[in-house]
């Protein structure tokens, strides 16, 4: 019997920031939460990018539950102006 653990590289990432540019003109300018599904090659599949924490968290576990990764938060609260 084996103690080794099969590591998957492969994560979802939530990330927050302020939206800058893009198509939704409705989110530039808005403090925005981006879900990211990362594979175990890099490679990025963009999921979500909206102003509601909650969407993007229901996304997250969503990509965690499917594809068996971890998630990781990186976001952050809006900063007081």
């Amino acid at each position: 019997m084996s103690n080794v653990v099969a590591f998957n590289p492969a994560h979802v990432l939530i990330s927050s920031g302020r939206c800058t540019g893009g198509t939704d003109h409705h989110i530039i300018g808005r403090w925005i939460h981006m879900v990211d599904f990362v594979d175990e090659d890099g490679g990025i599949i963009h999921d979500y990018a909206g102003t509601d924490r909650a969407k993007a968290d229901e996304a997250a576990v969503a990509w965690a539950r499917d594809v068996g990764c971890r998630i990781i938060d990186r976001s952050e609260e809006e900063p007081a102006r």
